[in-house]
């Protein structure tokens, strides 16, 4: 599915409404993915990180209205989940930093939207756990 499509489907994390049922949405194709490559034991080959990585359109250019795009989902995703703790990402962000991860890893070439979802990933990570941190830190004696 395109990215278009994940976009046309308000970034829902369910199955798409309407006459075409067989249409996954953007993160079941990641929980498959992420099954996928697990089942695998992480070992995937060329050609089935190309398909899946096509299926995530994360080849192209990373453009502003991509990033925009992109962002505004991944920020929806992240305070939709119910599973996601107070020092880590969601449970579905962190399947998709694992996948991305694994990705990254096979392809030789760089990516440029593939590196901007791992890179807002990263951050995304930093700031809570920087703020988990904080909120748990332990008061100094004097």
């Amino acid at each position: 599915m395109s990215f278009k499509q994940f976009e046309s489907a308000e970034f829902q994390h369910y199955y798409f409404r309407g006459p075409f049922p067989y249409f996954r949405s953007y993160w079941t194709q990641i929980d498959i993915a992420h099954a996928k490559m697990r089942a695998l034991y992480w070992k995937i080959n060329i050609s089935e990180a190309d398909t899946i990585a096509r299926d995530l359109d994360l080849f192209g250019e990373a453009t502003e209205t991509w990033k925009d795009n992109e962002t505004a989902a991944l920020n929806h995703v992240y305070n939709k989940d119910a599973g996601k703790a107070d020092n880590d990402l969601s449970n579905q962000l962190k399947r998709l930093r694992e996948v991305l991860a694994k990705l990254q890893d096979v392809f030789p070439d760089k990516h440029d939207r593939l590196n901007y979802t791992l890179g807002w990933l990263q951050d995304k990570y930093d700031a809570i756990y920087a703020l988990f941190k904080y909120n748990t830190r332990q008061p100094r004696n004097p």
